[in-house]
């Protein structure tokens, strides 16, 4: 199979049978690959979503919630006194980046939201 370069990325999704049984019949109909139906639903989806929720909008959301979880975490965790503020701060800031690599978040974006968060 010959890839032409590009900077998409693959995105996997498990349907359920008759789904796929369907998507196969229909692009046996109409000579489309599987995955023209699928990103053609998912970039409308995408545009559809991003008018009510920008991205801009959405990272402070993100930021919102990772603030919300910090805050909470430090006065429980900072009881056991294993790691310093500091040192739990940074292990917290480690794990949000882990999440959000998994989650194909960009490095800039990633950087931006981290960079926000405060202690």
């Amino acid at each position: 199979m010959n890839k032409k370069e590009t900077t998409d990325k693959m995105v996997g999704v498990f349907m359920p049978p008759h789904f796929l049984n369907y998507l196969g019949l229909y692009t046996i109909f109409t000579g489309l690959t599987k995955a023209t139906p699928l990103r053609t639903a998912f970039f409308n989806w995408v545009k559809k979503t991003s008018e009510n929720l920008p991205e801009k909008k959405l990272i402070e959301n993100v930021i919102k919630k990772y603030q919300s979880e910090w805050d909470a975490l430090k006065s429980v965790e900072n009881e056991n006194e294993k790691m310093t503020v500091d040192e739990f701060f940074i292990h917290f800031k480690n794990t949000i980046a882990k999440e959000m690599l998994k989650k194909a978040v960009s490095d800039e974006v990633l950087r931006k939201i981290l960079q926000r968060l405060k202690q």
